[in-house]
C-alpha cells in the first residue's frame, strides 16, 4: 500500500507546497553528493587544515622553547640536580635543543605568528560553516520533495497503526462489556506502547496531533 512509485518521464518535480499526495509519492530519489565533493567546502577545509597544522606546530615550538628557557635559567643558577636532569631528559627525548642563546626572542616571534594565525583560523572556521550552511540549504532543497513524501508515508503508517490499535482495543472491550475476563492466553494486550504514545490524530496535544500540525505548517497538508 505504501510502495514507492517513480516517475519515468523525466518531468519537472512537483512543487512541494502545491503537490498532491500522489504527486509527492511519485517523485524519484536523487543521488546525494558528499559535502566534501563541494569545491568551495573542500578548498575552505584545506585552508583551515593548513592553518591549524601551522598553529599546532608553533604551539609545540613555544612549549619546547619555554622548556629550553627554563633549563637555561637552571644552568645559570647552578641547579643541576635530579629535577633539572629529569626535565632535560624529557626535553631531549623529543627534539634536541642545541641553541639556548636567543630563546626569549624566538618565543616572541612564535607568539607573534600565533597572534596572526589563531584569529585567522577562527575566521576561516566561520567561513567554512557559512559554506557548509549554504551547501546544506542547497542539498536540503534538492531532497525537499522526497522528504515530504517520507513525512506523508509516516502519517499514513501512523493512521494505519492507530486503526489497528483501535480494532484491537475494541475486541477486548467487547469481552469486558459482555462480562468476560481478559485471558492473556487468548486475548493479551499488545506489548507495544507506540499506539498509545501516538494518541488520536484529532486529540489536541497528542503526538500524532503535533505531527499533523507540523505537516500543516510545512504546507504538506491543509488544515481542517
Amino acid at each position: 500500500m505504501l510502495a514507492l512509485k517513480t516517475r519515468g518521464d523525466g518531468g519537472t518535480p512537483p512543487n512541494p507546497k502545491t503537490a498532491t499526495e500522489s504527486e509527492v509519492r511519485q517523485f524519484p530519489a536523487t543521488v546525494m553528493m558528499p559535502i566534501g565533493e563541494d569545491h568551495r567546502f573542500a578548498e575552505a577545509s584545506r585552508v583551515l587544515a593548513e592553518l591549524n597544522t601551522e598553529i599546532a606546530a608553533l604551539r609545540r615550538s613555544v612549549q619546547q622553547l619555554q622548556g629550553a628557557s627554563w633549563l637555561r635559567s637552571q644552568a645559570e643558577e647552578g641547579l643541576s640536580g635530579a629535577q633539572a636532569l629529569e626535565q632535560a631528559q624529557r626535553l631531549l627525548a623529543g627534539e634536541a635543543v642545541d641553541d639556548f642563546s636567543d630563546v626569549p626572542s624566538k618565543i616572541r616571534k612564535a607568539q607573534h605568528k600565533l597572534a596572526i594565525l589563531e584569529p585567522a583560523a577562527r575566521e576561516q572556521a566561520q567561513r567554512l560553516e557559512v559554506i557548509r550552511g549554504e551547501a546544506s540549504a542547497a542539498a536540503g532543497e534538492r531532497v525537499k520533495v522526497r522528504h515530504r513524501k517520507a513525512l506523508l508515508d509516516i502519517l499514513r503508517a501512523a493512521r494505519l497503526l492507530q486503526l489497528a490499535s483501535n480494532a484491537e482495543l475494541m475486541i477486548r472491550g467487547e469481552l469486558l462489556q459482555n462480562g468476560y475476563l481478559i485471558v492473556d492466553a487468548h486475548t493479551p494486550p499488545p506489548r507495544f506502547a507506540v499506539p498509545l504514545l501516538l494518541g488520536e490524530e484529532h486529540q489536541s496535544g497528542s503526538a500524532l496531533w503535533h505531527f499533523r500540525q507540523q505537516l500543516e505548517e510545512l504546507g504538506i497538508l491543509s488544515s481542517d
